[in-house]
């Protein structure tokens, strides 16, 4: 997102033009342009200061600023700054500093300043089979309350075996460094399952997606490989460059090459199938390394046993100790590498094998409270409400809310008041979204 911030805009008059770019999980970033009537070697402008800081940090503005001449260079110049506000260091908002650099005439300027702090955390939720433990991320999305977004690293509380033996809910505690709030995990336990399923098919509700380091085609992408067919057809390395004027015709071999497939929930693997298709260009991979995806990196798999087929488009098993993660890669190296005609990979199918649960796919609300007491009017498909006289201007209100078949929520106070609050639900299965937003006046 590009935004425009102080200056002439459009218009031609001659000053200073801020742009600021920001985006999901980005901290914001500003620059300024200097628009001039002629170069000169006088001081046209400021740079402008932006301070974001945590609440409760020091507030240590700079002691010099940069000045910008009229013919494009800059020098720095020391500026002095009125006090910070008592305000800012006990609550979030922004906040002007007034400074000045002594010259004659003297120059004057602001610095703005964020004081932020934690606006919410967003709830993961989830569904396993009886018996089975949760996959919970490594990362949680925290919301600044001046709207910026991190995913961080979360440390799940320990889950005992009990708490997934029969079917019911339950809730996981996760500390994120550095913060008070907490994370959630909302954990569904059902016996509605189906055991031993394909899950990478590409017809399956779980929706599996393919990758691959390389295609040697537009005919053989990773998607052919999870096409249900395992006589024809998959995913290949292998690629025939045909000669130019300049330049011979190319065909030689990867070295090496991985695929991979992921899901958009957790799911609890520990075999898979591969079937390589085997002629006088393509051979089975000299070695093949198994990894899971654990959220932050791929990690190789343990106890990983891989019994190899030598007979074309027929089953090669692989078992490794289970796992609860979103991906699994294959990372093969070539049995010829640079040959001109051997030891290309082609993968006629991959097939995952777990049990099947079904996700929910609601996302709404089923109550939303303000400091204990139910909005007035609320309805679930009602999307925006607005409370007057809500409090007092210094003490933020407490936001509650409960989703609908185990939805996950992220519920985001303003960085002052008055202001908008966002209450996000996003369903079970984690792809459909809707935000509630409540305006506040104290």
């Amino acid at each position: 997102m590009v935004g425009g911030g102080e200056g002439p805009g459009s218009t031609t008059s001659p000053g200073a033009i801020t742009v600021t770019v920001s985006s999901d999980g980005l901290l914001p970033a500003t620059t300024t342009l200097y628009s001039i009537a002629a170069a000169s070697s006088s001081v046209v402008g400021l740079q402008p200061v932006y301070m974001r800081t945590r609440l409760g940090a020091p507030i240590n503005l700079p002691s010099t600023i940069v000045a910008v001449l009229g013919d494009g260079s800059t020098k720095t110049m020391p500026i002095k700054w009125a006090a910070v506000p008592h305000t800012a260091t006990v609550r979030t908002g922004m906040f002007t500093i007034d400074g000045t650099v002594q010259t004659s005439p003297p120059l004057y300027t602001q610095t703005n300043l964020t004081v932020y702090d934690v606006g919410g955390i967003e709830d993961f939720s989830t569904v396993v089979p009886v018996g089975t433990p949760p996959g919970l991320p490594a990362t949680v999305k925290v919301m600044w309350n001046d709207g910026v977004d991190q995913y961080l690293p979360v440390v799940w509380d320990a889950v005992a075996p009990s708490a997934y033996a029969a079917p019911g809910t339950f809730v996981v505690i996760g500390t994120v460094a550095g913060i008070a709030m907490k994370a959630k995990a909302n954990v569904r336990v059902t016996n509605t399952v189906l055991t031993n399923q394909n899950i990478a098919l590409n017809t399956n509700p779980l929706l599996p997606s393919p990758g691959a380091s390389y295609s040697g085609s537009s005919s053989t992408v990773p998607s052919k490989m999870i096409d249900g067919v395992t006589t024809t057809s998959g995913w290949s390395n292998k690629f025939t460059e045909g000669a130019t004027n300049v330049l011979p015709a190319v065909t030689n071999a990867h070295a090496s090459d991985w695929v991979s497939l992921s899901w958009p929930n957790p799911q609890r693997l520990s075999n898979a199938s591969v079937w390589f298709t085997l002629n006088p260009n393509n051979q089975l991979p000299a070695t093949t390394v198994v990894s899971y995806w654990n959220g932050l990196a791929w990690v190789p798999v343990s106890n990983a046993v891989i019994t190899l087929a030598g007979v074309t488009n027929t089953a090669s098993t692989i078992t490794f100790d289970p796992v609860s993660t979103t991906g699994l890669r294959l990372d093969m190296t070539s049995a010829t590498p640079m040959s001109p005609t051997t030891g290309n990979i082609t993968i006629a199918e991959l097939q995952v094998f777990a049990d099947q649960v079904t996700y929910n796919t609601t996302a709404s609300l089923t109550d939303l409270k303000v400091n204990g007491k139910t909005v007035p009017g609320f309805s679930p498909s009602t999307m925006s409400y607005s409370l007057i006289n809500i409090g007092h201007a210094q003490t933020m209100p407490t936001i509650t809310a409960t989703a609908a078949d185990n939805g996950r929520l992220l519920i985001v106070t303003p960085i002052s008041l008055p202001g908008t609050a966002t209450v996000t639900v996003t369903s079970e299965d984690g792809l459909t979204h809707n935000t509630y937003s409540i305006y506040l006046q104290p």
